[in-house]
């Protein structure tokens, strides 16, 4: 299962996987991948059962200011105008241990689940085996799991690739 992007059309991705869900008869994917707002997405997707209506209800009470807001007087000074610390807590309060350790469970099953980011210096796609981040039982891991899926999320490739051609 390929989850893509899309900001605020995640919600139609959802829609869409909470019907088959609820229906009976989506499986549980060996392999599911996501970016940007499908990063969200596929961890529950991965985890399916109760975790669909969980993501579901998330995507259907979310507000823009669930994910950023302005601060305008940023204009004066300041790295950027916006704030993704919404998003950041949203992400810190639904990717639990207890996440983490059903994705850890469901990799040493031989499920596979992968995010993509951007490197932003290159401009190529890296892909995270999140399972197996899961799975390390390494101090900050949850930390880091939590991290790339709020990378996923940042500005997509061709907005940057756009950004460079003007310098």
């Amino acid at each position: 299962m390929a989850i893509s992007g899309g900001g605020s059309h995640g919600a139609y991705g959802i829609g869409l996987i909470d019907g088959w869900y609820h229906r009976g008869d989506m499986p549980a994917f060996d392999v599911v991948t996501g970016i940007s707002t499908g990063s969200i997405i596929s961890t529950f997707v991965f985890l399916g059962n109760s975790h669909i209506d969980h993501i579901s209800k998330l995507y259907t009470q979310i507000d823009t200011s669930d994910i950023y807001h302005y601060n305008f007087f940023k204009i004066f000074g300041g790295s950027s105008i916006t704030s993704t610390r919404p998003l950041k807590s949203m992400l810190e309060q639904n990717i639990t241990p207890e996440i983490l350790d059903e994705v850890a469970a469901e990799y040493r099953k031989g499920r596979r689940l992968y995010i993509g980011t951007l490197n932003i210096d290159t401009g190529h796609l890296v892909v995270w085996d999140m399972g197996a981040i899961a799975a390390s039982g390494r101090p900050g891991s949850l930390d880091l799991y939590r991290n790339i899926i709020y990378a996923s999320c940042a500005m997509p490739c061709w907005i940057i690739k756009q950004i460079r051609n003007l310098t």
